[in-house]
């Protein structure tokens, strides 16, 4: 596992390539490539709390939106390049 102050982030078979404020300061845009062979379901723990992540097909790319909701729980969706929700996360 990839670990810092913040997150970590399993299994190994997937890399983090950026990890910014979103451009409006509506949390954080995390870009997250697949090494491996077969879809793979990331397993991401920000700030101490498991984030569920859609799987990532094989040596693709996935960008998530990581922001607090309701009640200070965190949530990751996923948004495409220009950090647009509902875009396949691409």
């Amino acid at each position: 596992a990839k670990a810092g102050g913040m997150m970590t982030l399993e299994p190994d078979a997937i890399r983090l390539l950026a990890l910014k404020p979103a451009e409006d300061r509506q949390g954080w845009i995390m870009r997250l490539q697949s090494v491996g062979d077969q879809a793979i379901a990331p397993k991401v723990s920000w700030l101490g709390q498991a984030l569920t992540l859609a799987p990532i097909s094989p040596h693709a790319l996935a960008t998530f939106r990581i922001r607090r909701g309701e009640g200070g729980v965190w949530t990751a969706i996923p948004v495409d390049l220009l950090e647009n929700i509902g875009s396949g996360g691409t």
